[in-house]
């Protein structure tokens, strides 16, 4: 529960420090004075978002901080150890935002992140803002209600863990299946290139050899004339080259005996017109065997143009660039074919996903149902209680066009009031005060299955008053004796229910407007409840009837 709240820099409050206690706490105070402001720092600490409009003094940090006793609420520290978090007996939650907007919040010393502290602040306090009834007439709010008060809501995690498992699969399906199409659009493409690659037959260093190849063919004749006149010069015309070398040699080695200094000198002679023999011989052989081949020539041609051809097509520059364009091609193939066949495994995921799904739904579904009889029953007692004596409640529920957040059903909340009028939508037939006190049963009934520590209302009595005002003090009594009850109001039948009251007022000063709140004592609840009957001149009628109401003689 909240044991204390202490609030400084925040709009109209300088600094604010209230104690609660245990039971129904009543908060009452003139309009405009700041009530709706201490639920607004509340609400920082519950994880909502923080403006820099909040801070009072931009020189300063606004500063909330909140005590709860969770001694007796396992579920709470059970969230705290699973995210790292002392789970002591009392918990302390803070939050500071400076001027410029930014905040930080923390859970003890550590600092926390917002979603943390939203989930935190859930299982802490559940706040009923004015304009809730609304909610009433919106499907996830009545599916929430039912499954609040079955205690169902393990069994819709699980199925909202099913439906983000199957949102997952469905949004890879589709992504896997965009990029089989897309492959599948080019695949006949890709593999008429492929095909015509493959059927060129390339070969690595071909276009060299050919291009090479084409020259001779081209030069056969010019080729042929110059080794033979080459052949000639140094072979077989007179004072050729061979025959020269040779008698230089002889001549050498006439006087080697002599002067012996010139045998090396010969015998490298020697060995030079060997060479220029073999090479002789191997030009006579070249000057053989190159012919004029008309046929081998254009074959050559033919050849260099198709692969001249591919090249340009393909925007390559080389054979060699052809052969990896291939090879990437038919890789590109392969992938097409690996696409469809991740695309089966993503269907039948899919398939397995929404199966899942479905049977998670109709257990939640089933389960709903069964509970809605003993909801309508209490429900009505409840309404009855609070003056609806010819009150019917029917809580139907639908199958709905879809999988949404809180399940496939369409739940349907019919009303009536009158004994003689047949039941009708509840959002197009009850009235303001009759939403207020549905919601108010509602609630009710929720807390009884949620053990939530605190619930706070901020005017659940609107359009209502009377001896309906006190039958909805009764209730929020009775709900205080199994939690900690905030009633924020401005009807004496419900002030004078409570087992602690709080009064919220305004000072106007030189400085400003400043919001302040201080705990009753007898003589001034009673005081507090005579305004609330009587408006600002208190007379003496209405402190009598404030006295009858607190039951004080």
């Amino acid at each position: 529960m909240l044991t204390r709240i202490t609030i400084d820099n925040y709009v109209l409050i300088d600094t604010l420090e209230i104690d609660f206690s245990k039971g129904l706490t009543i908060i009452t105070g003139e309009t405009g004075a700041g009530k709706s402001i201490l639920l607004g720092a509340l609400s920082l600490i519950l994880g909502q978002r923080a403006e820099s409009g909040v801070v009072k003094d931009p020189l300063r940090s606004c500063v909330v901080e909140a005590s709860f006793d969770i001694s007796d609420h396992q579920a709470i520290k059970q969230l705290l150890i699973q995210n790292e978090l002392e789970a002591q007996s009392e918990l302390i939650v803070r939050r500071i935002v400076t001027s410029a907007g930014k905040s930080r919040a923390f859970v003890g010393d550590t600092p926390v992140a917002l979603p943390l502290l939203r989930l935190l602040g859930s299982h802490l306090i559940d706040i009923h803002a004015q304009h809730e009834n609304l909610l009433l007439r919106q499907s996830d709010f009545q599916l929430e209600l039912i499954d609040a008060f079955a205690g169902l809501g393990a069994l819709r995690e699980l199925y909202q863990t099913a439906l983000r498992y199957y949102q997952s699969c469905e949004t890879q399906y589709k992504a896997q299946k965009e990029v089989f199409s897309k492959g599948s659009e080019e695949q006949e493409y890709i593999r008429f290139q492929w095909e015509q690659l493959t059927a060129a037959k390339l070969r690595v260093g071909e276009q060299q050899e050919l291009e090479e190849e084409l020259t001779t063919l081209s030069h056969a004749r010019e080729i042929r004339e110059v080794l033979y006149a080459a052949n000639q010069l140094l072979l077989e015309q007179e004072g050729a080259a061979i025959a020269t070398i040779k008698e230089a040699t002889l001549l050498l080695n006439k006087i080697s005996t002599i002067y012996p200094s010139v045998k090396e000198i010969a015998q490298r002679l020697e060995s030079a017109r060997i060479e220029v023999k073999d090479l002789c011989a191997e030009m006579e052989r070249k000057g053989a065997v190159i012919q004029d081949n008309p046929v081998r020539l254009e074959q050559v041609s033919q050849r260099l143009d198709t692969l001249y051809s591919l090249q340009q097509k393909h925007k390559r520059a080389n054979v060699e660039e052809l052969i990896t364009y291939r090879e990437t091609l038919a890789s590109r193939f392969r992938g097409v074919e690996d696409a469809l066949e991740l695309l089966a495994i993503k269907e039948k995921e899919l398939f397995q996903a929404r199966q899942a799904l479905e049977t998670s739904a109709n257990d939640l579904s089933a389960a709903r149902k069964n509970a809605l009889p003993l909801m309508e029953q209490k429900a009505v007692e409840r309404l009855q209680q609070l003056c609806i004596p010819h009150a019917v409640l029917q809580l139907q529920l639908h199958d709905g066009s879809g999988f949404g957040t809180m399940g496939k059903d369409c739940p349907q909340f019919l009303f009536s009031a009158n004994k003689d009028m047949a039941p009708g939508e509840l959002s197009q037939i009850a009235s303001g005060g009759e939403l207020s006190r549905i919601m108010l049963c509602m609630k009710s009934l929720m807390v009884q299955s949620i053990g939530l520590p605190t619930i706070i209302f901020d005017e659940i009595d609107l359009g209502v008053s009377g001896r309906i005002a006190d039958k909805m003090g009764d209730i929020l009594h009775e709900m205080s004796a199994r939690m900690q009850v905030v009633a924020i109001t401005h009807l004496p039948q419900i002030a004078s229910k409570g087992s602690s009251h709080l009064m919220v007022y305004k000072v106007h000063d030189q400085h400003g407007s400043t919001t302040h709140l201080k705990a009753l004592s007898s003589n001034e609840r009673v005081m507090e409840i005579a305004r609330l009957l009587s408006g600002s001149n208190v007379s003496e009628a209405a402190i009598n009837n404030a006295k009858q109401l607190l039951n004080i003689l």
